[in-house]
């Protein structure tokens, strides 16, 4: 991939590379569904990527040009990226990393010039990439309340700032049970809350499309049986979800 730059016109090679640990979107939507979002102004759905390092290439005229590896999921690629008929998600994905290498580099990409080179697999070398592997057990405390049953443990995590306004208990072992605080937050109507989970993800949206909570956990959950209550009275929205141990 080639783009160009807005202020000073140059060239920017991009290697798209794919993995397998890098973990796809939450939510799995084809190009009509993302086409429907675009059109409605939604900006929920998020592409997780991993910004390489800023290097150097020659290009076809010996010039010396800027280089940035990117990573993305392998399913992901595979699935709405390569298949040749995937125009608007390849434009879609051109904006997203267009803007994650501006926040990263300071670097300002048109991803509307961007150009798939026909006669090149990859600029350079790639280079690697470092992927934080959030491991199930070791990095989870357990510490015992007497306030709460013994069977509940509440989460700290070791070396992660635990989100504000999160409240995370693990029961028996088997269970999250997670409570969102909805007090500083400004919802025009509940019944427009999404919430969003895959198998280490948390992402709560407001009105469809405004993020509230987006945050990790460091263990694997069942996120298709996911269980969730909303009080309005005390403005928190808990749920339950099984643990799932490689």
């Amino acid at each position: 991939m080639q783009a160009y730059g807005e202020v000073v016109e140059h060239k920017c090679f991009i290697n798209v590379c794919h993995c397998e640990e890098l973990p796809p979107p939450i939510d799995d939507i084809d190009e009509d569904e993302l086409a429907a979002r675009i059109d409605k102004d939604d900006i929920g759905y998020r592409i997780p990527v991993s910004i390489g390092e800023l290097d150097s290439v020659v290009d076809n005229k010996n010039v010396n040009q800027p280089k940035i590896d990117v990573l993305v999921n392998r399913t992901f690629y595979e699935k709405r990226l390569s298949p040749p008929t995937s125009n608007l998600f390849r434009h879609f994905f051109c904006i997203v990393i267009c803007e994650a290498i501006k926040d990263k580099h300071h670097l300002e990409l048109d991803p509307n010039k961007c150009v798939k080179l026909k006669n090149r697999t990859m600029m350079g070398c790639i280079e690697p990439m470092k992927i934080v592997k959030r491991p199930v057990a070791p990095v989870i405390q357990e510490v015992i309340s007497t306030a709460i049953s013994q069977d509940t443990a509440v989460l700290k995590y070791s070396g992660i700032e635990q989100p504000v306004g999160v409240s995370i208990c693990l029961i028996k072992g088997t269970n999250l049970v997670v409570e969102l605080s909805l007090e500083e937050v400004e919802i025009s109507n509940v019944q427009k809350l999404r919430l969003r989970l895959n198998r280490d993800r948390i992402v709560l949206l407001a009105d469809r499309s405004r993020s509230i909570y987006d945050f990790c956990v460091p263990f694997y959950m069942d996120f298709k049986t996911v269980k969730y209550k909303l009080n309005p009275e005390i403005s928190k929205l808990k749920f339950s979800v099984p643990v799932v141990y490689p």
